[in-house]
């Protein structure tokens, strides 16, 4: 992926194989933000393993992002990531990310009906944004129909702010 500049952002290549019967594809990445956001400097790298294949017009993709990791702004990051589509369901076995002691989880599934669960605690916001101060958690759950889903939240926030803007203590 190039900028309009013609500056490289990702850098992706094969190097796994690809065989018609099951499209297995290993596809190895290195992202630098940096090359596109100035303030985010550092790299990321790992392997995002693919396999996809179609049966009487019904198409099936898993997706596995392992071991993508490495640094932004100073601090380490990694992402773990297990998906599958099947037809219209999407299946999220479980995403884990993380950046410095910030965590962020989520699984779930969407077909019909949505069902997900999600978890983020960041002891220290600046780790995420630098103008960004105070700690937030937050989990939950996203479930029902598509068009009318319930969202479930359990917020706790502490001395939060940004910009000269802030609030002391915020919690749901």
């Amino acid at each position: 992926l190039h900028s309009e500049a013609g500056v490289n952002i990702i850098r992706a290549y094969h190097t796994g194989r690809l065989e018609l019967a099951d499209q297995i594809i290993t596809t190895s990445v290195l992202l630098s933000p940096a090359e596109l956001l100035a303030d985010w400097p550092g790299n990321l790298g790992g392997k995002i393993n693919s396999q996809g294949a179609t049966d009487d017009g019904v198409h099936a993709l898993t997706a596995m992002i392992d071991g993508l990791g490495g640094t932004l702004r100073g601090y380490p990051v990694r992402i773990a990531a297990d998906v599958a589509m099947q037809g219209k369901t999407i299946d999220l076995k479980s995403l884990e990310a993380s950046s410095g002691d910030t965590r962020l989880s989520a699984s779930g599934r969407a077909d019909d009906a949505l069902d997900f669960r999600y978890e983020f605690r960041s002891p220290s916001l600046s780790a995420l944004l630098p103008e960004l101060k105070g700690s937030l958690s937050a989990n939950g759950a996203v479930a029902g129909a598509m068009k009318t889903p319930r969202v479930t939240l359990k917020l706790d926030g502490r001395d939060i702010e940004m910009n000269g803007q802030g609030v002391q203590r915020i919690t749901a």
